[in-house]
């Protein structure tokens, strides 16, 4: 049987296609109509707005909305972070303790994905250039 070690380099290459997959769900950019009824999907942006986002062109009536925002992908980045945490997971301790050093190297690359995005930092040298 093989150790769990010799999987280490699978799995952090699955969280990379996985978090790939994510951003180019994300970056692809469809928009879809809150009306279920009218469910009209589009990656232009139409020219007209209201209070709420830009108007559905086929409806009219209803505003587009992001099929993928930027929330769905940083909570994606804090999942695939959270789940190998071994410290959030203190019931199975007796079952992650052999594998709490493979779960810490997968944790700080999850960690690390998610530092490298600034989706929740507010840099105040742009907001008030001088």
């Amino acid at each position: 049987m093989a150790s769990p070690v010799q999987y280490l380099p699978r799995i952090i290459n699955k969280i990379r296609l996985d978090l790939r997959q994510h951003q180019r769900k994300y970056y692809e950019g469809w928009l879809l109509c809150e009306d279920a009824a009218c469910a009209f999907r589009t990656r232009r942006m139409p020219l007209t707005f209201q209070r709420k986002g830009p108007i559905c062109p086929q409806c009219c009536r209803s505003v587009l909305r992001s099929e993928y925002s930027e929330s769905e992908l940083c909570d994606q980045m804090k999942f695939n972070r959270t789940i190998f945490d071994a410290d959030r997971h203190p019931d199975q301790v007796s079952i992650l303790r052999p594998h709490r050093a493979n779960l810490a190297t997968v944790h700080q690359y999850a960690t690390k994905l998610l530092n490298d995005n600034s989706y929740s930092i507010v840099s105040l040298s742009k907001a008030f250039p001088c």
